[in-house]
């Protein structure tokens, strides 16, 4: 556990300059089809649609009545057809979770009226459907910050002099602020747009959570007592009108908090956004953290090795960030965080700088498979496995999860990590005491192949001593993984 690295405000900061070139497609190009995904030939390549669920007093989403981590991902596109081959690819992969920003990629979505812009939401139609195709439900989030910032804070990129709401409120000299006063015309009308589209969606099951906005922290002008009660006043109106009373939420950049949004009701999950080269590391003490203290499921929202733009050199483009892509969705699996993946520029975002686009996300398409096997192959549901205490061997670090009928875990070698990632071979003998609750004295344990998720690569039986069951491990390349059930 500790604070945000040094950097994440700066790297934040970095992170939200598109390329120029790539920022008149977002805000120029049309969408002139319809609804209707068979007229683009939409091809169902993920598994049979099952809807994501969450109810209330869940640790985890569900899908057919089985709590579990969900891979999620980072969704975007200049085009339909990119939409759809991501889509297809993370069906494929095991994705079952997207979360989609609305106002990324084809507009606002509001007339000067305020209004929905009903060419710009019959493209969301299509890709709403799309996703379900390929057994993927889907986050929407109605409110980004770039739009309602002017400069102030100078987070490298704001949208604000496009923002059809600035038109309405009398062009430059009015402030973003607006959308934060209560009884402002900004807020009415936004809030009034977002219920328009709630209730427009909300008869799909392919809805898993609906958030609000995403990083209010940056908007111009804001307070977090302000930005928390626009939080609550948009979360009161999709209750009101999701009828499959669907999880709510709200998101601040980066590792920011703000206690007055996280701990109140208006959201029931916390959502972060962890950025940095020890990614696994960073999830895992602070999923722990955000846990603790308010005691409500966590979703990694967006992640990454970098925040700073893919195409300046930094970690995320480095011949080993495969690697630390790996470790972090294998660490967001032992944090109890109850998404996976969750990336920013492998995900989507890297499509917008020419020097990568989609070839370089598309390295990235199928990287949670062997997560996603093993959580698959685990014959018990998460719903009641909890972090717990696990001490190693000193060249290790990791965690894992449990209670009485299971125990899962990772470990990564220490040597293996930024910047060069360099993983050679960590010799068999070394030691990982997990205390496991329970009576349970005796466990089968298995070694699994984190690359596969599922290949068993040694098995034995391992004994509980003082309430610490101690797995000895065989030799590994840079991370390994295992899961461990009560003999008898």
């Amino acid at each position: 556990m500790g604070p945000p690295p040094s950097d994440t405000s700066g790297a934040r900061r970095r992170k939200s300059a598109f390329p120029l070139v790539a920022l008149g497609i977002l805000l120029a190009l049309p969408w002139t089809g319809c609804g209707d995904s068979s007229r683009h030939g939409g091809d169902g390549q993920g598994a049979p649609f099952a809807p994501v669920t969450f109810a209330s007093g869940d640790r985890y989403f569900s899908v057919n009545g089985r709590q579990q981590p969900i891979s999620l991902r980072n969704v975007t596109g200049t085009r339909i057809e990119e939409f759809d081959t991501l889509l297809d690819e993370a069906g494929r992969a095991g994705t079952r979770l997207v979360r989609l920003h609305l106002t990324l990629g084809h507009g606002f979505g509001a007339t000067t009226s305020g209004a929905v812009d009903e060419s710009w939401a019959a493209f969301w139609d299509h890709v709403l459907s799309r996703a379900r195709e390929n057994g993927i439900s889907v986050i929407p989030v109605f409110g980004v910050w770039f739009d309602w910032n002017d400069g102030t804070p100078d987070v490298g990129y704001h949208n604000w002099e496009n923002n059809p709401f600035n038109v309405q409120l009398g062009g430059p000299v009015q402030s973003p602020a607006e959308l934060v006063k209560q009884g402002s015309e900004a807020q009415s009308r936004w809030l009034e747009w977002l219920r328009t589209l709630v209730q427009r969606w909300r008869s799909r099951d392919n809805i898993a959570a609906w958030e609000v906005f995403s990083e209010l922290d940056l908007i111009s002008g804001v307070s977090a007592a302000a930005g928390s009660e626009l939080a609550a006043a948009a979360s009161a109106i999709v209750r009101a009108e999701d009828r499959a009373g669907r999880p709510v939420l709200a998101s601040v950049s980066s590792l920011a908090e703000w206690p007055a949004l996280l701990a109140s009701d208006a959201i029931d999950m916390i959502e972060i956004h962890p950025y940095g080269g020890n990614l696994d590391t960073l999830t895992t003490s602070y999923v722990a953290k955000m846990r603790a203290r308010y005691g409500k499921p966590v979703l990694i929202g967006e992640s990454g090795l970098s925040a700073a733009p893919p195409d300046s050199g930094t970690l995320t483009t480095a011949p080993g960030a495969p690697i630390g892509i790996q470790h972090a969705l294998w660490a967001g699996l032992v944090s109890g965080s109850i998404s996976l993946r969750a990336l920013w520029w492998e995900d989507g975002y890297a499509i917008y700088y020419p020097s990568l686009g989609l070839p370089f996300v598309q390295q990235y398409k199928d990287a949670e498979r062997g997560v996603v096997q093993f959580v698959a192959d685990l014959p018990v549901s998460f719903a009641t496995l909890a972090p717990l205490g696990a001490s190693m061997s000193s060249g290790l670090t990791g965690g894992a999860l449990g209670d009485a009928t299971a125990v899962v875990g990772w470990v990564r070698d220490v040597a293996c990590a930024p910047p060069d990632f360099t993983c050679t071979t960590k010799a068999a003998g070394e030691r990982v005491t997990v205390a496991v609750p329970g009576a349970a004295g005796e466990w089968r344990v298995e070694l699994i192949d984190t690359s596969t998720g599922g290949r068993v690569v040694a098995s034995s039986t391992a004994l509980v001593v003082d309430e610490g069951l101690t797995i000895e491990l065989p030799s590994f390349v840079g991370d390994i993984a295992f899961r461990a059930l009560p003999r008898g």
